[in-house]
């Protein structure tokens, strides 16, 4: 059932990249493994000239807010909103939100050293309370919880 699932969603794919994350003990490299499959099965034929228009510009702008893309690209929100449901599949916040945790989590894994609280405010997270309750939210666990358990993963 599942490899049909799979096989369904990504046709392009076969069941030896499934043996290879059920294989793989470390969760990170599972993590990279799945965004690497997400990415690549975005493709050209998917995605109007629009989105992609708008996925650069989100690649360029550090404040992540929906008004500050639309401003940017010189369109109103709900239209940000309606090419996001239809062509990402989530709705802008979602994603930003996605974003600016996978920044976070990357500046966490590189620096070992690094202060949470400057983690949360160069990912432009109101504060630290809000910093932790999204990546408890998204992960299940607090920054210093994640930051123990990644260093430890990089020990063994």
């Amino acid at each position: 059932m599942l490899f049909r699932s799979f096989q369904m969603l990504f046709p392009r794919y076969n069941d030896c990249f499934l043996e290879q994350l059920f294989e793989e003990n470390n969760n990170m490299k599972r993590i990279i493994m799945l965004e690497n499959l997400f990415l690549k099965s975005i493709t050209k034929e998917y995605l109007t000239d629009r989105i992609r228009e708008i996925l650069c510009t989100v690649s360029k702008i550090t404040d992540l807010k929906v008004s500050n893309v639309a401003k940017e690209l010189s369109i109103n929100e709900s239209t940000l909103y309606r090419l996001f449901i239809n062509q990402i599949g989530q709705n802008p916040n979602t994603f930003f939100r996605t974003i600016r945790f996978r920044n976070a989590l990357n500046e966490i894994l590189r620096f070992e050293k690094t202060k949470l609280t400057s983690v949360a405010y160069q990912n432009h997270y109101t504060d630290q309370s809000h910093f932790i309750r999204d990546i408890k939210n998204i992960t299940g666990q607090t920054p210093g919880e994640l930051k123990n358990k990644t260093s430890i993963q990089r020990s063994e």
